[in-house]
C-alpha cells in the first residue's frame, strides 16, 4: 500500500488529509458486469538518428487522455517522417459477448483522437484494416458487404442476410464465428490514424495527442467495494468512503476503468529522457485508483509520477469512482 504510506507519513490537516484518502492503489481487474474497457498506444514513427525524443508528459481523466511530446531535429537539415497513432483494436474473437461502447459515432475516428502542433491542429488520415487468423479479411468483409467495423448497428441482421455460401467461406476463414445460436463478427478491426511531420532542422517540436479513452464501466455497490478492496487493492481509508456514500444513498455507484498501453506505439527507439503521468480525478469526492507505482499527491485532486532514462513496457490502469 504505497499510497497510504505517503499518507501516513505527510504532515496535512484533517480535512486535506481526509480528501486524499480518497486515492488508493490498484491491480488491474475487469468489472463483472457493465461495458469492456480497449487500450490505446501511443505514437510511432520509423527510427530517425537524427530526430531525438526530450520528453512525454501523459495526462490521465475519467473521459480524456493527453499525452504531449516533444522531440527534437539535431541534424542541420529538416527531417521528415510519417507518424501514428494505433486506436484500441476491436478484437470480436477476445470480447466476444461482452459489451464495448465506443465514445464517437464516427466509425473512422471512434476516439476522437486529435493531434496538434506546436499549437496548431493536424488534419489526420485514417486507414482500417480486418485480421482473422492472422491474414488480413478486409476484402473479404467489404466483398460481402458487410462494415468493416465490427460493432455497427444492425450487424446481427446483415449477417443473417448473407448469402449461404458467402457466410460458410467466412465461418471457414474465421472472419466469423458461430456463438450458440448466432453467427457473428470474429474479425480484429485495427484503425490508424497518421500523417506526415516535418521536423525543422535544429529545433523542438511539440506533438499533442488527445483522445476519448473506450472505457471499461459497472457498477458498484456494497459487496463490490470489498471485491474492489481485494482485486484493486483499495486501501481502507477508500474502501470505507465508500462505503458510508453507499449506504447513504442505497445506489450502485458507477466505475469507469481507464487503461494506456505505455509500451506500444513506440515513438521512442531509447529510453525516454524525462516522463510524466499525472492522474487527474473530477473532484475531491470522487475516487481515483491506480497499481502505477511510486505515484505522489500533487495537489487534492491529482497523482503525479515522473522519471528519467525509462523504458516503457506495461500498462498502467487507472479505476475512477464516479
Amino acid at each position: 500500500m504505497i499510497f497510504a504510506g505517503k499518507l501516513a507519513s505527510r504532515s496535512t490537516g484533517a480535512g486535506y488529509a481526509a480528501a486524499l484518502a480518497l486515492w488508493s492503489t490498484t491491480a488491474c481487474a475487469q468489472f463483472h458486469e457493465g461495458t469492456r474497457e480497449l487500450p490505446a498506444g501511443g505514437l510511432a514513427m520509423a527510427p530517425d538518428p537524427h530526430i531525438a525524443l526530450v520528453s512525454i508528459a501523459i495526462n490521465v481523466r475519467r473521459d480524456e487522455v493527453r499525452v504531449a511530446y516533444v522531440l527534437k531535429n539535431t541534424d542541420a537539415s529538416d527531417r521528415r517522417a510519417v507518424v501514428t497513432f494505433a486506436l484500441p483494436d476491436i478484437d470480436m474473437a477476445s470480447i466476444g459477448d461482452q459489451d464495448v461502447v465506443v465514445p464517437s459515432k464516427d466509425l473512422l475516428n471512434f476516439v476522437a483522437a486529435e493531434v496538434s502542433i506546436d499549437d496548431s491542429p493536424v488534419e489526420l488520415a485514417f486507414e482500417q484494416r480486418a485480421r482473422a487468423l492472422g491474414l488480413d479479411a478486409t476484402a473479404q468483409v467489404l466483398t460481402a458487404g458487410l462494415p468493416l467495423f465490427p460493432l455497427a448497428g444492425a450487424m446481427k441482421d446483415r449477417v443473417s442476410r448473407l448469402e449461404p455460401s458467402i457466410r460458410a467461406d467466412l465461418l471457414e476463414r474465421g472472419i466469423l464465428r458461430t456463438s450458440e445460436d448466432k453467427i457473428e463478427p470474429a474479425w480484429t478491426l485495427k484503425s490508424t490514424a497518421h500523417w506526415r511531420q516535418t521536423f525543422t532542422a535544429g529545433r523542438q517540436t511539440s506533438i499533442i495527442l488527445s483522445y476519448r479513452p473506450v472505457v471499461g464501466t459497472g457498477a458498484i455497490d456494497t459487496e463490490a467495494i470489498d471485491e474492489l478492496r481485494s482485486s484493486f487493492c483499495m486501501d481502507k481509508a477508500a474502501a470505507k468512503s465508500l462505503k458510508r456514500a453507499q449506504e447513504a444513498s442505497h445506489v450502485a455507484q458507477p466505475g469507469r476503468k481507464v487503461v494506456v498501453s505505455l509500451g506500444s506505439g513506440s515513438i521512442w527507439h531509447e529510453p525516454v529522457p524525462d516522463i510524466r503521468i499525472e492522474i487527474e480525478k473530477a473532484d475531491l469526492n470522487a475516487v481515483a485508483a491506480t497499481c502505477h507505482k511510486g505515484m505522489a499527491v500533487a495537489g487534492p485532486t491529482s497523482l503525479i509520477w515522473s522519471a528519467s532514462h525509462f523504458a516503457p513496457e506495461d500498462e498502467i490502469s487507472v479505476l475512477f469512482i464516479p
